[in-house]
Order: C-alpha cells, then sequence, then structure tokens
C-alpha cells in the first residue's frame, strides 16, 4: 500500500515534515480495535519574534470513518472539538528537545479506518514532526483478550498519506481538449482513464457511481457534432460511464467510443458525482484509434462460424454464463470451469461467457470449448437457432443480471433448456459490498422462469424456494473434486488405515483462504492453546497482522497442490473453520472433498452438506470444536471406513456431477 501509494502521490521518504497551516494526514487501519495509542514526535525548529502559545504551537486532529467510508461521531474520548477540525488535541512541545505526544483512543464500534490530521496553529512557532506518527493496538477482537489477560500491543501497518488536490476531481469538471487528424469517416476509438480511490471507501454506497467520464465532438471550427455512440446519454452532461473504481489500488477505466465524421477534437470532462467519495485522477487521458481492417471481426465471427459446425456434429450444445474466469486461468479455477470440461468430454460443445475480458487468443480454449465477451452473447444466441435436432441448454451460473434474464427468455421462446445453478450466497456476497450488480428480484424471476435450479447446498436450494421455485424442479448437487486429484492421492488415502497410517499422526491442519471475514481465528488459537501437545498446521494466504503467537500453531503461507499433497502426510484432521453467518452456512467446501481425497478425519463448522460426508464430525460451538478435534484425532481409519470414503469420491468428482447436472436438465 505505501509503495502504490508514494508511486501515485509522490509521496518521499523523508524525517523531518514541516507542519504547516495545511494538515498533513496519515490514514491509520484498525478494523477490529477497540483502543488505539497513536505516539506523535515532534520539535520546535523556530520562535519568531515575540514568540507565540507554545502550548498552542501545533494540532493533531482526529476523523473517524466506517467500512462504507462514511464519517462516523465516536464517543468517550478525551479530546477537544472545534467547529473548524473537528476532534483535536494540542501537541506537547519543548523548545529544547524531542517531545512525543501519545494520544489515547476509543474507536468504537465499527470503525475501519481513522485519519489523523498534523498541522501547524501558531504562526510564529516553527514545528516539524520528526519521523511517520505510530500507532499501537491495545485491544483486538482477533486476539480474544479478556479482562484477565495481559493488555497486549500490536504494531499496526501505517501508511503515510497525503492528498493532491490538484488531482483530485471535484463538481467542477476536469477538462481535457485530445486533438485528432480529422476524420472523413467515423471511426472507432479506445480511450483509458486511471483513477483512485481511498480504500477506506471500499464499502460506500456510492462508489460505483462516485466519479464520471463525459464526451464532446468538435469539428475544426469549435462546433459540437452529434454523438453516434452506445453510451448513456445526460441532457445534463451528454455522453457518460461512469468511472471503475478499485479502492486502494488504480483503477482503469476503458471505454469505446464511436467517433463521428469531421471530429477534430474530442473533449474528455472528469467530474465528482458524490460528495461521499474522493476520487483522485493519474495522469490524463489518452485515447488510441482503433484500425477498421476488419481483422478482429473476422476473426471472432471465425470462432462463432466454428463453434457452430462443431455442435451440429455433437450431442448439444451448452451456453454457460458465469461469475467464473475465463478458462485456463492460471490461479482461479471455479465450478463453471471444471464442470465446462466435463460437459465437453461428454461429447457437448461448450459457449463459456467468463466474468473477466475475453482476448482474441483466448476465444478457442480447446475443441470443443471457446469462450466470448458477454457483449456478443445476443449473436451467439441467434445464431444457434439455425442449429437442429441437438439438444440445446443455456446455463446462468450465479449470475442473475438484466443479460441473463433476457437470455433465459429467449431460450425459452426458442424449446431450448434453461438451468440456473446457484453456487454462492450472493445477496450476501452484495450486502458486504461485493457482486455489486447483484438484485433479489432478478434472482427471484431467474428462480421462478428457469426450468431447473441446482444449488450446491440446502440452505441455497430453500432460499431459491422462498424465492418462488417449485421444489420440485429445485435440486442440491453438491461441489466435487479433480478425479486426476482423487488418483493421485490414492496412495496417501490407503496409507492411513491401520496402525501404521493414522495412529503416527497427531497434526491438524487447513488448506484454503485465511482472511478473518469467515475464518473463525479466534476459536482457532483458542483450540491450539486448549491443545498443547497437538500442532497446529495453516496452509494459505491473508492472514491477519497482530495474531498471538501460540507455539503449537504454525501459519505455513501458501502452497501448491503437490506440495499440500506431501505436507498433509503427517496431518490426522483437516480443518473447515468458518465463522457462522448466512454467507458461510451456503458454502459446500471444495476442501471438504480434498480432506477426504487424502484420507483425513474432518472437523467442520455447520454449512453445505457436511453433515452427509463420512469421517466428518461438525461443530456449533468454541467447546464443541475443541471436542470434536479430539474425537476427530481419536478416529481410526479401517477398512470399513475407508470403504465408505471411497464409495463417497466415487459420485463426488467433477465428472459425474456433470452427468448429474445433464440427466437432471434433459432427463
Amino acid at each position: 500500500m505505501m509503495q502504490m501509494l508514494k508511486k501515485l502521490f509522490g509521496l518521499k521518504e523523508r524525517e523531518e515534515i514541516p507542519l504547516k497551516k495545511n494538515s498533513v494526514y496519515f490514514d491509520f487501519f484498525v478494523d477490529g480495535a477497540s483502543e488505539v495509542t497513536v505516539s506523535i514526535l515532534t520539535a520546535v525548529k523556530r520562535i519568531k519574534g515575540r514568540g507565540g502559545d507554545l502550548k498552542k504551537a501545533a494540532v493533531a486532529h482526529f476523523e473517524f470513518y466506517d467500512e462504507k467510508g462514511a464519517r462516523v461521531e465516536v464517543a468517550g474520548n478525551a479530546l477537544s472539538v472545534s467547529s473548524a477540525i473537528g476532534t483535536y488535541k494540542y501537541l506537547e512541545l519543548n523548545e529544547s528537545e524531542d517531545v512525543s505526544t501519545d494520544i489515547d483512543l476509543n474507536v468504537g464500534a465499527g470503525v475501519k479506518s481513522i485519519r489523523l490530521g498534523l498541522r501547524g496553529w501558531d504562526k510564529n512557532i516553527s514545528v516539524v514532526l520528526r519521523k511517520k506518527p505510530t500507532a499501537k493496538l491495545t485491544k483486538n477482537k482477533v486476539l480474544e483478550i479478556d479482562s484477565v489477560d495481559e493488555r497486549k500491543q500490536v504494531e499496526l501497518n501505517v501508511y503515510g498519506y497525503k492528498p493532491v488536490e490538484s488531482e483530485r476531481l471535484s463538481r467542477k469538471p476536469k477538462v481535457f481538449d485530445i486533438l485528432i487528424k480529422e476524420l472523413s469517416c467515423q471511426r472507432k476509438a479506445l480511450v483509458k482513464i486511471f483513477s483512485f480511490v481511498e480504500e477506506k471507501f471500499s464499502k460506500s454506497d456510492r462508489l460505483k457511481n462516485s466519479a464520471l467520464v463525459s464526451f464532446e465532438y468538435l469539428d475544426a471550427k469549435n462546433c459540437v457534432l452529434m454523438p453516434d455512440e452506445g453510451l448513456a446519454i445526460s441532457p445534463a452532461v451528454g455522453p457518460y460511464k461512469y468511472l471503475s473504481a478499485n479502492p486502494g489500488k488504480i483503477a482503469e477505466t476503458i471505454v469505446e467510443l464511436s467517433i463521428p465524421k469531421k471530429c477534430s477534437t474530442v473533449r474528455i470532462s472528469l467530474v465528482s458525482w458524490s460528495n461521499e467519495v474522493d476520487v483522485y485522477l493519474k495522469d490524463e487521458p489518452y485515447i488510441d484509434l482503433i484500425q477498421e481492417d476488419g481483422g478482429e471481426r473476422v476473426t471472432v465471427q471465425g470462432r462463432i462460424d466454428e463453434i457452430f459446425e462443431r455442435a451440429a456434429a455433437s450431442k448439444g450444445l451448452v451456453f454457460l454464463y458465469t461469475t467464473a474466469p475465463l478458462m485456463g486461468h492460471t490461479s482461479l479455477g471455479l465450478r463453471p470451469n471444471r464442470l465446462a470440461r466435463e460437459y465437453a468430454k461428454l461429447g457437448y460443445c461448450v459457449v463459456f461467457f467468463p466474468f473477466g475480458k475475453v482476448q482474441e487468443n483466448e476465444i478457442r480454449y480447446q475443441d470443443d470449448i471457446f469462450q466470448f465477451n458477454r457483449e456478443i452473447i445476443a449473436t451467439l444466441l441467434e445464431g444457434a437457432t439455425k442449429l437442429r435436432g441437438i439438444d440445446i441448454l443455456f446455463i446462468c451460473s450465479s449470475f442473475p443480471d438484466t443479460s441473463a434474464i433476457a437470455a433465459v427468455d429467449f431460450a425459452k421462446m426458442y424449446g431450448w433448456k434453461t438451468l440456473y445453478e446457484v453456487r454462492d450466497e450472493m445477496e450476501e456476497f452484495n450486502r458486504v459490498g461485493y457482486s455489486v450488480w447483484y438484485r433479489s428480484r432478478l434472482e427471484a424471476y431467474m428462480s421462478q422462469r428457469v426450468d431447473r435450479i441446482i444449488t450446491v447446498s440446502p440452505s441455497l436450494r430453500d432460499k431459491m424456494i422462498v424465492l418462488g421455485a417449485d421444489p420440485a424442479t429445485s435440486l442440491v448437487i453438491p461441489n466435487a473434486v479433480e478425479e486426476g486429484f482423487i488418483q493421485k492421492a490414492e496412495d496417501i488415502r490407503r496409507g492411513r488405515i491401520g496402525e501404521h497410517g493414522g495412529q503416527l499422526s497427531k497434526k491438524v491442519g487447513y488448506i484454503g483462504h485465511l482472511t478473518p471475514s469467515w475464518f473463525d481465528w479466534p476459536w482457532v488459537i483458542a483450540a491450539a492453546r486448549a491443545l498443547p501437545h497437538i500442532d497446529f498446521e495453516i496452509i494459505g494466504h491473508g492472514a491477519p497482522e497482530g495474531l498471538p503467537f501460540v507455539e503449537n500453531l504454525k501459519i505455513l503461507g501458501p502452497k501448491t497442490h503437490d506440495e499440500f499433497l506431501d505436507i498433509c502426510r503427517t496431518w490426522k484432521v483437516g480443518l473447515i473453520p468458518f465463522k457462522p453467518s448466512r454467507l458461510t452456512k451456503a458454502v459446500d467446501p471444495n476442501k471438504l472433498f480434498e480432506y477426504l481425497a487424502v484420507g483425513l478425519t474432518v472437523v467442520s463448522s455447520d454449512m453445505g452438506s457436511v453433515n452427509e460426508s463420512p469421517v466428518t464430525y461438525v461443530y456449533k460451538t468454541k467447546e464443541d470444536l475443541i471436542k470434536k478435534i479430539k474425537d476427530a484425532l481419536d478416529e481410526k481409519i479401517n477398512d470399513t471406513k475407508l470403504a465408505d470414503i471411497e464409495r463417497y469420491l466415487k459420485s463426488a468428482n467433477w465428472k459425474e456431477r456433470a452427468k448429474s447436472t445433464l440427466n437432471w436438465v434433459f432427463g
């Protein structure tokens, strides 16, 4: 974060910062803290003339923000309040030596970040900040400190932040005139704009429409030309598009324009559209004219023709419209990606619409799987109407947006089968700031309109029925594991039998993401402390800062699947310790199947269909978690239990899931 901000705002490392009339700002991210101590080291450089009041020469002032970037009032702090700068405290100063001002803050519930401002207050006294302020956490829910524990202090990650006002967008537009050679015909162009939004605004309701870019086309005489493009048009600003936002990172907004004939200047205006979110412009916009040689169109159309030729000679055609990444993504492979490969192996052609942008060289993934950008879905659906004598299926996989709704209605008009596959609790993702496209009414319409519904967990099936789905056409088909992984892990799985296997191991392990948003760190730490003779090994990324040291709990960091196969040989129990919530209740964890494939007993919180899996212990309380770990450690894997695992895995692979899906849809 610090390096990115330095690059974005031109911050330089300097130990000494003069405090002047305009404040210098620092942001402290303290999500989960209840008390914070801020330390500010300052010195007096010079006193002019008769001097001033040393006790009021410089001031620290604070603002508190929630997870959506909105300011909140925090009571209980022994600070003064001013109508000019808000909550503040004068800095402690001494003419002859450096002095540290330590300020204790009660953070309050819901506070995500604190902004510290430092400024001079007396023009006759020059004060400098000796070094970047520091903050120490004195209470934090992750540490699970109670009244009898010694107070623990954890150094926070703090980044220096100094807004560049000249780069911040406001209601007054920033205007850029880009000269182009006068065109004799209409041309396409791409405009790229780089912008930045602070991380503290990541949950703001106004994030997606916090700033916009608008366009105007001028001829050689500066007369305005009529636009001819697919952008939204507002009477206030003309053709426009909202800027992309990726809080804490530079975001790129790409706009495709149709530049009218005789245009010589493209006028680009950037304006803030919300008082609740600060948006900064990084670099000037730039424009690229697209060469109209027809090459790209021929390539895309050629691929479209090819997929329909293949589909005509196959069992059928599957359209898969999804939030999953591109086929062949280097690090992500979700349920739709895996099922797409299995549908192709079963003799179907697959048209895959991923969430990301598909480049020209990525369209043809393999002989019977092609992926396209969602913008041309209508062209592909229309082309499929010419096919005869084959099964056609449109699958909306956890992406019930307006395009998917229209596609389902189109498919039903031609008698094709339609399926809504529900992989996640998208409403909860939307509530916590993700899946901003989600609308509950669209999901309700989708659940009532399609021929069949498949969910990964019973709780998601129950939700679909509440939304109006027919119980008779709604089925739970859980997640699975790759058949190759099951085969690769066979020796490890069979090695668990008898005394030579599980009896020698007393380790508990976990593989997956470690974010405290769903990984239950307090309970896992409590379990490790309650079982000091048992080693806990945690594989993954995203562990929070400030975790307490527990001797028998080791965080190994991210590992490959091959590395996991080697490490898990010494494990006895696989953990799935997710916090209880509507979001996690709906999850059907893939790691359950991976744990069983390597012959581990499993201890899991209550989610998905874990209750139906063999050698799996489900807990509901912290004490129950500790007890279930003990029970799972004592479990002996014998021939009978291994046979139960083998039977379970026989149907819990993606090939069988694909067969079950097609049988459910086509009968």
